[in-house]
């Protein structure tokens, strides 16, 4: 992998359960100028109403898996059976126009991400459940565990119960594919990400709190994407 990152070069990787809000909040960020988004590639088939160029770059699973092979991606994951990935070109080119980079993956894959880019990524676990002790009004920097100890803010089964009721209505996601998540989410994300709590990956937590209330939901969505930008107005 050939990538030679300017210290000032910052990349935001949201990540979190199923149906936190992570690419709403990218989506935002992108369209209020505060970040640019990089397209990924990836091995799934084209849902209704996504583009070419525009969602995603779309790629057979042989295709994908020979660019991985040749090292042309910083960041690749696998979620059921689906291979989805970030293309070193297509990060240089973002960066190249001087402003942040925004992008959404798992832990896997922001595990990785930290491996390959360092301290120019910041990991930010986006959380649909409020954490005891803390305001969500907090910014919460987990570089400073006497404050936030990382421990505290471990997810729980109440945060994969928010998952059905979150994307159920997505389009283009049968409800088959919505269980597959949650079962996805309680079996094996749950506690891949309270490891990777304990082993220091994630630099921020941002709470996007749930709420059945629009006018609710759109004040904690408002309150997190508050805090991701000041994260981006932070030095690296």
């Amino acid at each position: 992998m050939d990538l030679k990152l300017r210290p000032n070069d910052q990349i935001l990787v949201l990540t979190g359960l199923s149906g936190t809000g992570k690419s709403s909040l990218e989506k935002e960020l992108v369209e209020n100028g505060s970040a640019s988004k990089i397209i990924s590639h990836t091995s799934r088939p084209e849902r209704k109403g996504e583009k070419e160029g525009e969602d995603y770059y779309f790629v057979t699973k042989e295709q994908f898996e020979k660019m991985k092979k040749s090292g042309e991606f910083f960041e690749s994951v696998e979620y059921n059976g689906k291979h989805y990935g970030g293309h070193n070109n297509e990060l240089k080119k973002v960066l190249a126009t001087g402003r942040p980079v925004v992008m959404v993956t798992d832990e896997i894959g922001a595990q990785e991400i930290k491996k390959n880019l360092g301290a120019n990524a910041k990991i930010i676990l986006i959380k649909s459940t409020p954490t005891k002790r803390y305001s969500r009004n907090d910014l919460i920097d987990l570089s400073n565990p006497n404050e936030f100890p990382a421990e505290d803010f471990k997810l729980t089964e109440a945060d994969t119960n928010l998952t059905n009721a979150s994307i159920k209505n997505r389009q283009g996601i049968t409800e088959e594919e919505v269980q597959e998540r949650v079962d996805y989410d309680r079996e094996t994300r749950l506690p891949q990400i309270e490891d990777l709590l304990n082993e220091g990956l994630f630099d921020f937590v941002v709470h996007n709190i749930y709420s059945d209330n629009p006018n609710e939901a759109r004040r904690n969505f408002n309150q997190a994407l508050d805090h991701l930008e000041q994260i981006i107005k932070l030095p690296i």
